[in-house]
């Protein structure tokens, strides 16, 4: 099993600024064929047997169509640096550490492109400054720029494990000379190559060629994941584990039917999921009719996976770590149907939390980023784009939910208000 445990992490995870800083991620989960309809069709993968049966695997690389940004209000600004809460000295000192070449330097240290205010410090850099930058440059000021979410693309990058990013642009369809400029754009962040600058490639590509790279970037690898039941199924297992949440009355008649069926039957998992993640399974928050939804994060959306109708308490971080410490309890070994996986950083702080399925599968939605949206993944696509090429600098923990006589055994215990 590819989940890590550990003893049970500080509930610090709900910091508003490490979440923000890490929303974007899942943009990272890509999966690039040139051309979109060829990266709409199904792939079977091997069948997986285990506590939940026999399971079908296909990808389905999934985006919203014909190239379209979902937010490209906001993706194709023009470079507008805004450093929140910087005095014009701390400005200068971070432009110092990038070790800038002298030309880059003088124009950046220019005052004519700075404004400053109060609690900010604006840079607007030339777009000859923003091809010029060494990776290493960009990463320090494109870090501190994360920090504020007047900076979209920074705050939401596109991130990819090295290795996946040299495949996917190799297979984008874009020509070499294309490739080596978004190359020139790229930087790395906690061992994964990011990549925001889409605003300069927009005024240097063609338009199918910049429609190419978007459908590549925007190209989520989701699953569809189809439960087989043959007649000698072992039924009461199945029940149980699919069920879990106090549904196995409502799961059992789907179960037995399928065993039922002449040699055996097969449905797709998301008719066994609870409604929250049934409803929002390969949807997007901009194709709900609800002004919440672009606000349901990973931890929302985690929290949420057993109820019928959202709770929204679930926005606010102090109940979200309340709940988690008065009704789940970490476990070891491996997960089943229903655990919270939380993804803690090398500090100890959350920054992902999904749900864990069967196999190497999880359901989730990461951030608050409209462009994403909620599927199955692959859990060890996730562990690599979080962790990158450095699994050592985080963890994972798993949280199951108390069983009613856990939790009253707890609340028994509690001191009198």
């Amino acid at each position: 099993m590819i989940l890590k445990n550990s003893s049970h992490p500080r509930l610090s995870f709900f910091l508003l600024g490490v979440v923000s800083n890490f929303v974007a991620f899942a943009l990272a989960f890509i999966f690039i064929n040139h051309k979109l309809a060829v990266r709409a069709r199904m792939h079977a993968d091997p069948q997986i047997a285990g506590l939940w049966g026999v399971i079908e695997v296909h990808q389905l690389p999934l985006a919203n169509p014909d190239g379209v940004l979902p937010d490209q209000t906001d993706r194709l600004q023009k470079p507008r640096w805004y450093f929140e809460n910087f005095t014009e000295l701390q400005l200068v000192q971070l432009l110092r550490r990038c070790e800038l070449r002298p030309i880059q330097k003088s124009i950046l240290l220019d005052k004519r492109f700075w404004t400053v205010t109060s609690n900010a410090c604006i840079l607007l850099p030339p777009e000859p400054v923003i091809w010029s930058l060494a990776p290493r440059a960009r990463g320090l000021i494109y870090l501190a720029l994360a920090n504020c979410p007047s900076n979209y693309s920074q705050c939401f990058p596109f991130r990819f494990p090295p290795e996946m990013f040299r495949e996917h642009l190799k297979d984008s369809g874009l020509q070499p000379g294309d490739i080596e400029k978004v190359k020139r754009l790229a930087y790395t962040n906690a061992g994964a190559v990011c990549f925001t600058d889409l605003n300069p490639l927009h005024d240097v590509l063609k338009p199918a060629e910049f429609e190419n790279l978007v459908a590549a970037l925007y190209n989520v690898p989701a699953y569809t994941l189809r439960l087989v039941v043959p007649p000698d199924a072992d039924l009461d297992q199945l029940i149980k584990y699919w069920g879990r949440g106090g549904r196995e009355k409502i799961v059992s008649p789907l179960i037995k039917g399928l065993a039922r069926v002449p040699g055996g039957g097969a449905i797709n998992i998301a008719q066994l999921l609870p409604p929250f993640p049934r409803s929002r399974l390969y949807t997007y928050p901009e194709a709900w009719d609800d002004p919440n939804a672009a606000r349901e994060d990973c931890f929302f959306t985690s929290m949420n996976f057993f109820n019928e109708t959202a709770n929204t308490s679930f926005f606010a971080r102090d109940f979200t770590r309340k709940t988690l410490a008065d009704e789940f309890e970490v476990v070891e070994g491996s997960p089943t149907f229903g655990d919270r996986v939380l993804f803690l950083d090398a500090k100890g702080s959350g920054i992902h939390m999904c749900t864990y399925v069967a196999g190497d599968f999880v359901f989730t939605k990461n951030g608050i980023n409209r462009a994403e949206p909620w599927v199955l993944m692959r859990m060890s696509d996730v562990l690599a784009i979080y962790f990158g090429q450095h699994p050592g600098d985080g963890r994972t923990v798993i949280y199951r939910h108390k069983d009613k006589a856990a939790l009253a055994a707890s609340t028994a215990q509690l001191p009198a208000e």
